[in-house]
């Protein structure tokens, strides 16, 4: 019996040590010229079941805010900034006593930038990601390479 509950108490173990490996988010994106010399860019998080990650606007004292940017090298002009196409869910954090939003599911952000001539732009993705079964939190990063087809006459 006790080589059992060995068993299982190693297996359970092991088995919330490789969620903590999860990879809570799979990030694409699709980009769209648009008129007047705009690039539409769009980035898809498709976010696992079960975890949820932290909105872009949280809070002082709060977790880890969701931060989506361009490598500063890139010196793009925006005409708007990253922002999520659906409203942020909302729930009341205990560890941080407070009110924070959250995205789960699939979450799509928007970003319109000026017309630029570099072909492949650093975009770089920040946040902190909770699964909701035992309530561990991990932060998330990532670093993607865009590619930017030029706009033709």
């Amino acid at each position: 019996m006790k080589e059992l509950l060995t068993i299982l108490l190693s297996l359970f173990i092991i088995g919330n040590l490789f969620s903590q490996d999860a990879e809570p988010a799979k990030w694409s994106y699709e980009i769209e010229n648009k008129t007047e010399g705009n690039i539409e860019i769009t980035l898809i998080a498709d976010i696992e079941s079960n975890w949820y990650i932290y909105a872009m606007n949280l809070p002082d004292g709060g977790p880890l805010p969701l931060f989506i940017a361009f490598d500063e090298s890139d010196k793009l002009e925006f005409e708007e900034e990253f922002n999520s196409v659906k409203e942020a869910k909302e729930l009341f954090d205990e560890v941080f006593k407070m009110n924070v939003a959250y995205y789960e599911g699939k979450t799509v952000f928007k970003a319109v930038i000026k017309e630029t001539t570099n072909e492949n732009l650093k975009l770089i993705i920040d946040g902190q990601a909770c699964y909701k079964v035992d309530g561990s939190c991990i932060q998330i990063f990532e670093e993607m390479i865009l590619t930017i087809k030029p706009i033709i006459d």
